[in-house]
């Protein structure tokens, strides 16, 4: 952090049982987003250029946060902390498209258990999606820190703004509060939230792989998941795709229509608006009210 104008927050966790280590829950994922907010009100910060780190545990909350409540941050370094969502192992990649802005640098070392492993295949998906995704394996270091890696994940780092106002958004969640990215917000979802505590049942023959099971789960829940794709397209056009969603509401920003034009707004392949939009500060004034963010 050497000559770098930095603000440097570490917040700690006060889970309900400090043994059970990181449990994924709102409560937990809320303590960094309410730091960001404090911070905000405090000094002139450049909200496109805030940035999540975390180590073991915080690189639990790291990951969840990333995929979570992605729009606040322009990039995140993870150490020894895998994708930990509600839901754990059969939903932990099922939130991946989320970070389609934002980049993560994973540094693991070995042996860690299964963190390798579990930390390997969600690089690969990540690069698959084309995500901007960094994966550093330091064998023999076990469990732990990286200073080794610290100056190139660092470097890395910096490279990295958030875009306020991307072209194109995706947001997966299972809960109402967390469906919202950019400049599109979930009001009301069809049917309940997915419970993660609920057990999964897949009936297939006895022979069936593990691999292929565990796909077969993770796309059961999917289909219980919200899903928004909403894309700012030529001919002032607001393309949206979306499932398990009953109304969606959506913030408009000159650099995704031209307010002098008609604006045409196409879900799931119907036309719902069509006609001038009039830009008003009222939605600007709630949404930095809201999180403190003047960069958008």
């Amino acid at each position: 952090l050497e000559h770098r104008d930095v603000l440097l927050a570490a917040p700690t966790s006060e889970t309900p049982k400090r043994t059970e280590g990181y449990g994924a829950t709102e409560f937990e994922r809320q303590i960094p987003l309410g730091v960001i907010r404090d911070i905000r009100k405090r000094y002139r910060v450049d909200s496109n250029r805030v940035y999540l780190t975390g180590c073991s545990m915080g690189g639990h909350a790291a990951w969840d946060n990333l995929l979570t409540y992605t729009d606040h941050y322009a990039a995140g370094i993870v150490e020894s902390g895998v994708p930990m969502v509600e839901g754990f192992q059969i939903a932990r990649n099922l939130f991946l498209p989320n970070l389609f802005e934002t980049g993560i640098y994973v540094m693991q070392g070995t042996p860690d258990k299964q963190a390798p492993e579990i930390n390997r295949a969600a690089v690969q998906r990540l690069k698959r999606l084309g995500i901007d995704a960094v994966y550093v394996e330091f064998a023999g270091a076990g469990h732990g820190s990286y200073e080794a890696g610290s100056e190139a994940a660092l470097k890395w780092l910096w490279s990295h703004k958030r875009t306020p106002w991307p072209k194109k958004v995706t947001k997966v969640a299972h809960r109402l509060v967390q469906a919202r990215a950019w400049w599109v917000r979930v009001v009301k979802m069809k049917g309940t939230e997915w419970n993660p505590r609920k057990r999964i049942e897949v009936h297939t023959p006895g022979s069936t792989p593990k691999d292929r099971l565990r796909t077969m789960a993770e796309q059961k829940v999917s289909r219980e998941l919200i899903h928004v794709t909403a894309e700012a397209r030529a001919g002032n056009r607001i393309v949206i795709r979306c499932w398990h969603v009953s109304r969606l509401e959506i913030q408009l920003h000159p650099s995704l229509v031209d307010f002098s034009r008609k604006v045409r707004i196409v879900v799931n392949g119907r036309t719902v608006f069509f006609g001038m939009v009039r830009p008003t500060p009222k939605t600007l004034l709630e949404q930095a009210d809201r999180e403190f963010d003047f960069m958008r």
